[in-house]
């Protein structure tokens, strides 16, 4: 009969955990900016991008509301302030949209690993389920509406207008300086 014992489990799910932490997807979007899912589809903010790009040869980073993607220029909102950087300029670019439940599910992978202890010997067959459903799952969760690109061409730029807050451009007489960024304080409701 094959037991495990309680340090051995331990090793099991935090190498398990650790393996599925790495390979989740980041946001550098600031607390309170993403909607939940559901919200995308009234939102009427841009994602969250954040550029790697080249300037005079001088390594750069930027981030915030992706505006619009035209003219082979891609404008960023980031407090209050209208950045506006050439395409063929980045070298990586990452939008986010909406907030994932990753979290959810690695919570629940976790006490649902941690049940099995009470399962005796079918714990051999439990504990390898919940870890081989619940990490890929929190995983996958995390790369949703992620979009990450190495050396962003015009075909991606063209592909992630749709969501932009000017997907056909920033419209004529808007004037760049008069753009606020998203109220990112609690509603009093």
């Amino acid at each position: 009969m094959c037991s495990i014992n309680n340090g051995a489990l331990k090793r099991i799910l935090l190498a398990a955990v650790t393996a599925g932490l790495w390979g989740c997807a980041a946001t550098t979007a600031p607390k309170g900016y993403l909607p939940e899912e559901a919200a995308t589809q009234w939102e009427v903010c841009g994602g969250w991008l954040k550029v790697e790009y080249s300037n005079e040869g001088i390594a750069c980073v930027a981030d915030g509301e992706l505006l619009a993607a035209q003219d082979r220029k891609i404008y960023i909102l980031k407090d209050s302030q209208t950045v506006v950087i050439l395409s063929d300029s980045i070298q990586k670019a990452t939008l986010d949209l909406h907030l994932n439940q990753a979290s959810t599910i690695g919570i629940w992978t976790f006490l649902g690993s941690l049940s099995t202890l009470s399962h005796g010997f079918v714990m051999v067959l439990s504990l390898p389920t919940w870890l081989l459903v619940g990490i890929p799952s929190a995983t996958f969760e995390s790369w949703a509406d992620h979009y990450v690109q190495e050396k962003p061409d015009e075909a991606w730029w063209n592909k992630i207008k749709k969501f932009c807050r000017f997907p056909q451009g920033i419209p004529s007489g808007v004037g760049l300086y008069k753009l606020r960024p998203k109220n990112l304080s609690p509603s009093p409701h």
